[in-house]
């Protein structure tokens, strides 16, 4: 896949995505421009690849909507099981933050 910009510019996005950390970029340069895909990508590229986050977070799903919650509805059972699986890295990045603000 390739993209042509204005300036005549040809970019090869599988060639470039060989050759750049795109965790490091969202940290680097991203952050500053696209902060809420910045914070997703943390979460999503943080992590380590293996079937036992998505066990966990299916077990989860499971008691979000087990039979003591027929009333809840697909959105909400997304969006809980979205706050309680991030939880922690939320907090941590706040927390990187809020170091990094005081810092400087």
């Amino acid at each position: 896949m390739s993209i042509d910009s204005q300036n005549g510019m040809h970019w090869a996005l599988l060639r470039l995505y060989k050759h750049i950390d795109v965790l490091k970029w969202f940290r680097d340069v991203g952050e500053k421009h696209f902060p809420s895909i910045a914070l997703l990508a943390r979460i999503h590229l943080g992590k380590i690849s293996s079937s036992a986050y998505q066990e966990r977070v299916f077990s989860t799903g499971g008691i979000v909507m087990g039979p003591l919650r027929t009333r809840t509805d697909g959105r909400r059972a997304e969006r809980q099981l979205l706050l309680r699986h991030n939880r922690d890295e939320l907090v941590k990045m706040k927390q990187d933050a809020w170091k990094a603000t005081s810092q400087k």
